[in-house]
């Protein structure tokens, strides 16, 4: 199996690249893409939060971002031009 993650300039392109029509929800899509949407990294900038703990200042990428597996391994049936190479993969996916 191989795992791609793509960075879409926003949700409507990345709906019409894996063929998803208006009204359908990317769980029915398949349970080898999972649709992200707005991923954060931390700025390097600490804050303070209500209860007083000391937390990172986050900030949006850029994106749409979707993850997917292809279960025969070649990839050949996703969009390669969105695709990215993330240097720290998303916790927990599949």
């Amino acid at each position: 199996m191989l795992r791609q993650s793509y960075a879409f300039p926003d949700e409507q392109t990345a709906r019409a690249a894996f063929g998803l029509v208006d009204g359908v929800e990317w769980v029915t899509l398949s349970s080898w893409v999972v649709a992200h949407g707005a991923l954060y990294h931390a700025t390097g900038e600490t804050t303070t939060d209500a209860e007083g703990n000391t937390v990172p200042v986050m900030e949006a990428m850029n994106g749409f971002h979707v993850d997917a597996v292809d279960a025969a391994g070649g990839g050949e049936r996703f969009p390669a031009t969105y695709r990215v190479f993330p240097g720290t993969p998303s916790a927990g996916i599949m």
